[in-house]
C-alpha cells in the first residue's frame, strides 16, 4: 500500500457536518441534513450521534455532480460522450 502525500492526508481530514461549511461555502449543513434523509448526498461516518463527512468524500461526490449542459442527467456516458 502507497504512503499517502500529506495532500493526500489532508483531503482525507474527517469534519463534522456543521463544519463542512467553512471549507465549502455553497454546501451548508441543513442542505446536507436533508441530502442525508434522500440518500443523495455524500458519504458520511456517523460516530455515536454525532454526523461528519471526509472531505475526500465530499470532494468525490462534487466531482460526480459535474455536468456539461443543464440537460445532462449525469447518467453513465454523457460527459464522455460530449467530449
Amino acid at each position: 500500500m502507497k504512503a499517502k502525500t500529506s495532500v493526500e492526508r489532508a483531503v482525507d481530514l474527517v469534519v463534522e457536518s456543521d463544519d463542512v461549511p467553512n471549507h465549502y461555502p455553497a454546501i451548508t449543513a441543513r442542505w446536507l441534513e436533508k441530502a442525508r434523509c434522500r440518500g443523495d448526498g455524500p458519504a458520511f461516518i456517523k460516530i455515536g450521534k454525532k454526523v461528519a463527512y471526509r472531505l475526500s468524500a465530499i470532494e468525490a461526490w462534487l466531482d460526480s455532480q459535474t455536468r456539461l449542459s443543464t440537460s445532462d442527467t449525469g447518467a453513465p456516458g454523457n460527459a464522455e460522450a460530449a467530449e
